[in-house]
C-alpha cells in the first residue's frame, strides 16, 4: 500500500475513547446512539480511506491499471495501441523518455514494434558498414509481407539520426526437407497409423515453422514429436535437407542471424 491507514475497528475504538474521556456522553455501547453516529461517520470515513488508497496507488505506473495507465501514458504523450496489454502499454512509458529523444537503439525499437503485425524484432549493427543497421522484422507470418516491411521501413526512417541508414527486412526463409520413419506396435490399427502419423506432421510442422531467425533446429526434438504416442516403438530421420542439402548426423543446425527454417515437405514412412 502506498502509505499506513489503519482499519474501521481500530479507528472506531480511538473515536469511542475520545467521545468519552472529552465529553460528558459515558455510554459507548452498542445500540447507543452516540456509538451509531460514530459508526456512521466512522464507516464513511472508511470509505474515504479506501478511495484514497485505490487513487494514490494508481498514480504510480507500477502499480497502475486499466484507464489510470492510460492517463498516465497521455502524460508523456504515449498512447496506448489497440488491444495492448497493460504490462506492455507500462513498459512502453518507461521508456518513452528514451523514445521521446529518438534516434537511440530504444527508440527505434519501440516505434518499430508499435506498428501493426509486428510480433517483434532482431537490430544488428554495421550490416551495410559504419553508420549502419538492419532491422529484421518477425510476425506470425512465416514470409512477412513486403507492405509491412514498407511500414517499418518508414518508422525507421522518421527515427534514425541524420547520417545514419536503417534498413527493414524480413527473414530469409531456408527450406527444410523431411522424410521420417516410424515403427508402430503390431496392435496399432490403419486408422490408427493415420491419425498418429497426421499428429506427427503437425506437431513437426508447428515446431520448425515457428523457430525464429537465428534459431537453431534440433533432430532430437523432431524426433520426440515423431514418438509422442505409446505405439510408437521407434522413429529415425530418413533424410534431413536445409537448404536443399543433405545433412547427416544428429547434431544441431543454426541459420544465420537473418534467416528462418521452414518445413518445406515431411514425408512419413511406416
Amino acid at each position: 500500500m502506498p502509505f499506513i491507514r489503519k482499519d474501521r475497528e481500530e479507528t472506531l475504538d480511538e473515536m469511542l475513547d475520545m467521545m468519552v474521556s472529552t465529553t460528558s456522553i459515558t455510554e459507548a455501547s452498542a445500540g447507543g446512539v452516540a456509538r451509531s453516529l460514530l459508526e456512521v461517520v466512522n464507516e464513511q470515513l472508511g470509505t474515504c480511506y479506501d478511495t484514497l488508497d485505490t487513487n494514490m496507488a494508481m498514480s504510480f505506473i507500477s502499480t497502475a491499471t486499466g484507464i489510470y495507465i492510460d492517463l498516465i501514458g497521455e502524460m508523456l504523450a504515449c498512447y496506448r495501441l489497440t488491444g495492448e496489454s497493460d504490462d506492455n502499454y507500462r513498459y512502453r512509458i518507461t521508456q518513452q523518455v528514451f523514445a521521446g529523444s529518438k534516434s537511440n537503439e530504444t527508440a527505434i525499437r519501440l516505434a518499430c514494434l508499435s506498428v501493426d503485425g509486428v510480433r517483434d524484432i532482431i537490430m544488428k549493427r554495421f550490416t551495410h558498414g559504419i553508420g549502419s543497421f538492419t532491422v529484421l522484422v518477425m510476425t506470425d507470418e512465416i514470409d512477412t509481407d513486403d507492405s509491412l516491411i514498407a511500414q517499418v521501413q518508414s518508422v525507421i526512417n522518421e527515427n534514425q539520426a541524420l547520417g545514419i541508414k536503417g534498413i527493414a527486412k524480413k527473414a530469409d526463409l531456408i527450406p527444410v526437407d523431411l522424410k521420417i520413419r516410424m515403427v508402430f506396435t503390431s496392435a496399432t490399427t490403419s486408422s490408427e497409423i493415420s491419425s498418429l502419423v497426421a499428429r506427427a506432421k503437425g506437431s513437426i510442422k508447428d515446431y520448425v515453422d515457428s523457430l525464429g531467425a537465428g534459431t537453431t533446429v534440433v533432430p532430437n526434438v523432431i524426433l520426440g514429436y515423431a514418438r509422442q504416442d505409446g505405439n510408437v516403438t521407434a522413429a529415425s530421420i530418413s533424410s534431413l535437407k536445409i537448404d536443399n542439402k543433405e545433412v547427416t548426423g544428429s547434431g544441431i543446425y543454426t541459420p544465420n542471424w537473418s534467416e528462418r527454417y521452414y518445413l518445406n515437405s515431411l514425408e512419413v514412412i511406416v
